[in-house]
Formats: C-alpha cells, structure tokens, sequence
C-alpha cells in the first residue's frame, strides 16, 4: 500500500487545483513519508552530540525524553567520560536511563571496571539489564584460537562466565536475550539436560516436529491444520509456565494472541501481541507490532479501546500500549463522526503525554518539541474545521466544502505513532509470521479491515460527497466544480496507488471523469487541464495523440496549450 501522501503534481492542473479547489499548494505536495521519519526526534540533527554537553542533564532528577534520545547518539570517547558515565549508573534509579548507559559501557567491556559491573549485574535478577550485561561479557571473551575457533567451539570460557551460562540455561532463560540461533544451539548442545534444551524439544513437538534452532520461515511458523483456537491457546499457555523467560515464549506468546484474533478476541489478541513484543527474545517484535497495529488502528472500536486502556492504566508493563490505545482511540472517534468526543480525547492525549517521556513500541522516545506533536495539533485543528462545515445546514455549498476538505486532509486521521510501519502490516492472507502463505484463516479479519479501511479513505468521502452534490443538486453552480473534483480524485487513487478493494481502476474512472467533464462543460477554462490531465494518463499512443490534438485545437487560447505542444512533439517521436 502506498504512503498516505499527495506526490508532486509535476504539470497535472496545477491552475485548476487552485480555482476549483482553492487548496493550499504547500499541502497537497507535501510528502507524508518526510513527515513521518522526524516524527520521535523533530529535525535535529544529533551527530554532534557530546557526553560533556550532556552529562549534567543526565544527572536531574527527571530526564527529558529528548536527552535520553541525544544519550542514544553518543560515543564514550575516554576513561574519564566513562568513569563519568559509571558513576551517573551507579546513582540513578531511572531504569531507562541505566539501560542506555550500560548499552554504551558494552563497547568498553575490556576495561576493568567496565567489566566489573558487567559482572555484577549478569549474576542479579534484573530483567532489564542482565542480558545487556552477559552479552558484554561473552563480547569480551570472543577471541579465535590458532584454528580461527572461538569460545562457542572451544568452549574456553572463564569460570565466571561458564557459571553465568550455567545459570541462564537452567533458571533464568531470560539472560539470553539477543543470543542468537546458533548460539542457543551451541548451548543446547552443550548443556543437553538444561530447561532451555528440555524447552526446545517441547517447542518441537508442539510444531509437529520442526525443530525450534532453525530459521522461522513460512515453513517453520506455519500453524497446524485443522486450526483449533482454543487448543492452541491452552497448549502455549502451559508451555509459558513450564518454560518461563524461554526464548520460544515469545513465539508461544504469537501463537496464543493469534487464537484469540481468530476468535474474534481482539482485546485479548492485542494484550498478547504486547508481551510477545516486551519478552526477552526479540524476534517476534516485528510480527506482533505489526498485528498491534493492524488491530488498535482498524479493527477495534473507540470502545473497545477505552476499555483496553481502564484494564491497563494501572499496569507499569503495559505503560506504553496504553499510549497507543490513548491515541487510536481519538483517531477511531474521528472515524466514527463523533468529532467532540474526538476533539476531547485529543487534546487531552496532549496534556498527559506532552508532560511525560512518550516512549514508542520501537524504543526511541519523542521529544518535547517533535513535529509529532504539531501533527496532533493540526489533528485537532482539522476536528474543529470539520465540525464547522457539518454544522452549516445541508446544502451543496456545505457538500463541496466537506468534499474539499477531505480531499485536502490526507494526514488527517493517519496514526503518527505507526511511523514507518505503515502499510506494512495490511495483509492479503496471514498465517503466523508469513504472508501467502498455503493456509488462510483471517479472510474475515482482513475482509473487516479493508471495509474500514475504505469506509474511512479521505479521497472515497470526497469523491461520495462531490456524486451526492450533483445527484441531490443537479442545477447547483458548483455541478462544474464538484465533476472536474471527482476526476482529481481518481487521479490521486492511481498516482498514489492506493489498494482499494472497490476501486481497481482508478486510472480508467479518472479518464472517464475527465472526458465526462470536457463533454459536459466543453466551454469551462478547466477544459483544457481536464484534457491535459487525461493525456498524463493514457498509454495508448494513438489515443494520447488524439487528445493532444483536440486541446490545441479546441483551446488554442488556453493556459495548456505549450505544454500540450511539447507533449504531443515528445510522443510522436516517442520521447
């Protein structure tokens, strides 16, 4: 699915968009997808950054979103600035800062000191930094022997980590995070009595025999058939109490969330998804952001999204789902047309989370003064510009406003907190982490979501509030308007390559419109421009030619005529 962005219109009726329209030029050309990547971090630029310039602020009670997001971009140089950074860990209690600073210490795990801490946090029950800390230890320890093998083949570990190991395999699995296959193979193997060993083989045998140290294709995730959700959900959740904090939990943790979405669950499947997200391995992180997505922004309601939110508000680990819940709420009321209702939720989305440290599912943080804060501004702008067009009585004054309006407000119900995950989570057919795959057990899911989603598109309202306009005041004065407006439309459904279940043909229906427009109005100044714009459109050289030639030769006083010229000398010699 394309970026929900207006591209530039290159020659497309740029003049007809402005006399008809009266858009504002800066918007319709604007390119969501440049919006969108300095959402977290505003237009800074952070290669510059210097412990120096910031250790002072790292040392406040409170620190800033924003400082933690300059801490991600800055190299500890010396052992001054290191020993600084040591002591700055050793007296905070703020877990987000902490873990920063021990991702910084990681490069410097040669040094004693550094290493001294690795060491005292991998042997402590911190779920958060244990596995930074071991990763560290085992990076400092990886030296080639004379045949090029290191400590995985050799298995010439010191004690101190041996024990570590040890440890992780047998009781706490959740030290292993980040461990890649092979490493948890070699584990295995070493180890072949341990929890983690036991867990895989039970892992095995819960996927029909396809072994869990293996690449998670299409193949090693697909879901057995005959699919029985409440099996399902029953075998992994047992499986999560035999092997707590194994890397396969968040593998299991997928599989139940994906149960619950088949039956229809979709608060629970959210909620699983979620801590599939948060578990120690990682590797689901993409797949269950991508389901979280999908749900919270088109299938559930404004409802149910509330409800999600009482449920969680008390839950420190669900701290950040609630963020996205808090926000696709409003966004869906807007969906709704309950725009007070929307208009309050926004703003006080804005009061709460402005004032704390927003952290989004990829684990940056958006700063105080991010342009994602000025795209909800202008969110509840757009709310307030709604609601005084729909306040107006009904007439094809008030259906052409609203009609321009949605074709002008692209941005206007998209979920800034998805960031570059848009998209990529509309799914045709899903099973498990693969798409197209042999099975397809969501068509219902995903017949759901392409009805919202095309219940909701911007261009689809107002291509439906132009038709209503001439079919409810064929007499009106902005009939010339409202037709020339629905062929714009069209174009942008095409140019923009939105997949849309009702429309397949976007470049055909704008032709049409087009040629309709010319045909009903052939004496209108956007006559020319219609024309113009069909010859953008058409592939067919002959046709092309033609349509060329009728502007020159019915519009030779027209703004479009050079243009036109040029283009028509470019395809005869088929440049």
């Amino acid at each position: 699915m394309a970026s929900p962005n207006k591209l530039p219109l290159i020659t497309l009726a740029i003049i007809g968009i402005i006399v008809f329209l009266g858009f504002n030029i800066q918007k319709v050309t604007t390119v969501a997808q440049i919006l969108i990547k300095n959402v977290q971090g505003g237009n800074k630029k952070y290669t510059d950054v210097k412990w120096q310039d910031l250790k002072n602020k790292l040392s406040s009670n409170q620190v800033s979103a924003d400082t933690l997001n300059l801490l991600s971009r800055v190299y500890l140089k010396d052992d001054n600035e290191i020993n600084e950074a040591i002591e700055i860990f050793n007296s905070s209690k703020d877990n987000d800062l902490r873990k920063l600073i021990l991702q910084k210490l990681f490069y410097s795990n040669k040094k004693p000191r550094v290493k001294d801490i690795l060491k005292n946090i991998a042997k402590a029950q911190d779920r958060q930094l244990s596995s930074i800390a071991l990763r560290g230890l085992i990076a400092s320890e990886l030296i080639p022997d004379s045949a090029n093998n290191d400590q995985w083949t050799n298995w010439q570990w010191s004690s101190e980590i041996r024990s570590l190991l040890d440890d992780a395999v047998n009781k706490n699995m959740y030290k292993l995070a980040g461990f890649s296959y092979f490493e948890l193979l070699k584990l295995s193997e070493k180890y072949p009595d341990s929890m983690l060993t036991k867990g895989a083989i039970e892992y095995r045998n819960l996927i029909d025999g396809r072994s869990y140290f293996i690449y998670k294709d299409s193949n090693s995730f697909a879901l057995r058939q005959p699919f029985t959700p409440v099996e399902e959900i029953s075998k992994w959740k047992r499986f999560i109490d035999l092997y707590p904090s194994h890397p396969a939990t968040d593998d299991a943790m997928v599989r139940i969330a994906r149960s619950y979405e088949v039956q229809k669950d979709y608060q629970s499947a959210i909620l699983w998804y979620y801590k599939a997200s948060q578990a120690p391995d990682g590797d689901m992180v993409k797949t269950s952001k991508g389901r979280i997505f999908l749900l919270i922004d088109s299938i559930i309601s404004s409802k149910e999204a509330e409800q999600m939110v009482n449920k969680s508000t008390s839950k420190v680990s669900e701290e950040i789902l609630v963020t996205y819940l808090s926000y696709s709420k409003a966004l869906n009321l807007v969906k709704e047309n309950k725009l007070q209702d929307a208009y309050e939720a926004l703003k006080n989305f804005t009061i709460i989370y402005k004032q704390k440290r927003l952290q989004t599912l990829d684990g940056e943080y958006i700063d105080s003064d991010s342009k994602f804060w000025v795209y909800i501004d202008r969110q509840v702008e757009d709310i307030k510009e709604l609601q005084k067009i729909r306040s107006q009585p009904k007439s094809d004054k008030q259906l052409y406003e609203e009609g321009v309006f949605w074709f002008n407000r692209n941005l206007f119900t998209y979920n800034f907190l998805l960031g570059d995950y848009w998209g990529l989570y509309v799914l045709e057919k899903w099973e498990g982490d693969s798409t197209y795959t042999k099975y397809s057990i969501t068509s219902n899911l995903i017949d759901q979501f392409w009805q919202k989603q095309e219940f909701r598109h911007e261009l689809l309202k107002s291509i439906e509030l132009f038709q209503s306009l001439l079919k409810d005041y064929p007499n009106s004065d902005l009939r010339e308007k409202a037709e020339y407006s629905i062929g714009l439309n069209y174009y942008y459904l095409f140019r923009e390559q939105w997949k849309l279940r009702s429309v397949k043909n976007a470049k055909e229906r704008a032709v049409q419109a087009f040629d309709k427009f010319v045909k009903d109005f052939p004496k209108s100044s956007m006559a020319d421009d219609a024309l113009i714009s069909i010859a953008f459109l058409e592939i067919n050289k002959t046709n092309k030619l033609s349509v060329l030639e009728k502007l020159i030769r019915e519009y030779p006083d027209g703004d479009r005529v050079k243009e036109a010229k040029k283009m028509l000398e470019d395809t005869r010699n088929n440049r």
